[in-house]
């Protein structure tokens, strides 16, 4: 009787075992398929992946030719424009005066915006260098562009040490002109800009910023002002082509940053920044 019953079961844990072995067989081929599956979406998206960098390079480069091409005819409408009204003088009649400022206006808006194209393409397709900055120095660079304008509205400009950074001095450079000619633009006009370059650090590391006392904005387009060509005002109440903070964007993150906006309307804009690599200050060597 004991035999049988130990015989009895050994025959159910065989049993036992075999179901329990199918069970683990079913989950190891579902396995299976699934990295299988993985492996192959895996494949479909470094493909997507190449293409779509592919198509970025293509476009960036029709961008850049396109641009390039359209700046000499836009020279020539500029100038025979002027040659035009120059030639007939005073035959020339109000209402085709005036149609043809809406001409030379109009081609000086076109030349400012390829220019700013080509500056947006080269701020993606440039090779980036990786070189020690003084970030005062590209601010310096920024305000010697900007001179004339900022001596045109009385601006005061401000900042306080800034580190050194790894990156490119032009791309940086470039950035904070962008910054500091919007903050000298969106201002009122019973009001003397006044700009703040800021550095702080905390735990997560440094982030810079462009602080105004313009106009600001309201929060909901803090994100959409930093596509290409999303304008917050009409062209007669502020110049501009709608392409400078798209280039601030694009420099951020090439050099590894994000960039972000703090404002309300009538209270200024805080323009924000983290770059991928800030350094410590070089210690200053004392006189043997």
């Amino acid at each position: 009787r004991r035999e049988r019953e130990y015989a009895e079961s050994l025959r159910q844990a065989n049993c036992d075992l075999e179901v329990q072995k199918a069970v683990l067989q079913q989950a190891a081929d579902e396995l299976n398929n699934n990295v299988e599956e993985l492996g192959r979406r895996t494949r479909q998206l470094e493909e997507q992946a190449v293409q779509l960098e592919r198509q970025k390079e293509e476009l960036g480069e029709f961008t850049y030719v396109a641009s390039h091409d359209l700046q000499e005819p836009l020279r020539k409408l500029v100038s025979f424009s002027s040659l035009l009204a120059i030639d007939v003088g005073d035959d020339l009649s109000e209402a085709a005066r005036t149609d043809l400022n809406f001409i030379t206006d109009a081609a000086h808006r076109m030349q400012a915006l390829v220019q700013d194209l080509l500056a947006l393409s080269r701020a993606g397709r440039a090779a980036m260098k990786n070189d020690r900055i003084n970030l005062a120095d590209c601010v310096a660079r920024a305000e010697e562009s900007l001179e004339t304008l900022i001596e045109e509205t009385g601006a005061e400009l401000v900042h306080g040490e800034l580190p050194p950074v790894r990156g490119d001095a032009t791309l940086l450079s470039q950035l904070f002109q962008n910054l500091l000619s919007n903050a000298l633009k969106f201002v009122g006009s019973d009001t003397k800009p006044r700009i703040e370059i800021t550095a702080v650090r905390d735990d997560e590391g440094w982030t810079f910023g462009v602080r105004d006392n313009g106009i600001g904005m309201d929060p909901k387009y803090a994100q959409q002002i930093f596509a290409p060509f999303k304008r917050l005002h009409g062209r007669g109440e502020y110049k501009g082509t709608g392409i400078g903070l798209a280039i601030c964007r694009k420099a951020v993150e090439r050099h590894g940053g994000q960039i972000w906006v703090e404002s309300e309307p009538g209270r200024g804009a805080h323009f924000k920044f983290t770059l991928g690599e800030v350094l410590e200050p070089e210690p200053v060597s004392s006189a043997s």
